[in-house]
């Protein structure tokens, strides 16, 4: 489920960042002779990108979804498509707001891992959020991955339960012990919610 979302993440990310400093000079050049201006210019150029990363999301998501033998039903598959397009998305929503932000190609490159990668410490998976110092854990809220991570948990466990052996220990019972192992504290659909928001933050910066 982690690769899933890191999947969802990385590849737009990357792909994005570059965008604006490279058009950069054809942009001021036919701003300045009037051609458009900077909206119409910005919502073509995200509008641009969205068939092939929701087409590609698509086809990804169908492939690993059934190969990684989750949780059956077509309901939760669904679940697992809206919420990877929203995670890669928000993504693409970071990327080009960093896009916009660099003066150069150059410290677009150097930026984009950096972004990535602390977006990703903070979303516990790696670092649970009860590991995180206090001082610091405030910065998981900011963090994307964290809410496509609960999605991906809250629906894969729902309903499961497990069996114990007899005279064995057991850690999990039932979902909400996994959930609560994990740190997952926010409910699936507050976190789409979240996801949404945050996109729509990148978008307004970039």
């Amino acid at each position: 489920l982690a690769m899933i979302m890191m999947s969802s993440i990385m590849p737009t990310l990357n792909g994005v960042v570059q965008v604006f400093p490279a058009e950069k000079e054809l942009f001021l050049r036919e701003r300045a002779s009037n051609c458009y201006t900077t909206a119409p210019y910005y919502v073509a150029r995200v509008m641009a990108d969205m068939p092939s990363q929701v087409l590609s999301m698509i086809i990804y998501i169908v492939v690993v979804y059934w190969m990684g033998n989750l949780s059956a039903g077509f309901t939760n598959f669904l679940i697992c498509v809206c919420a990877a397009l929203l995670t890669a998305l928000t993504a693409h929503a970071l990327g080009i707001a960093i896009s916009a932000a660099v003066p150069n190609a150059a410290v677009g490159t150097v930026l984009d891992p950096l972004v990535a990668l602390f977006q990703v410490l903070f979303a516990g998976f790696f670092v649970q959020l009860n590991d995180i110092p206090v001082f610091l854990r405030w910065i998981s809220y900011i963090s994307f991955p964290r809410y496509a991570y609960h999605i991906f948990i809250d629906y894969e466990f729902a309903g499961v339960t497990f069996e114990c052996v007899a005279g064995q220990p057991c850690a999990y019972r039932t979902d909400d012990d996994v959930i609560a192992s994990l740190t997952i504290d926010t409910n699936m659909w507050l976190a789409f919610i979240l996801l949404i928001i945050i996109m729509a933050v990148w978008r307004i910066l970039g």
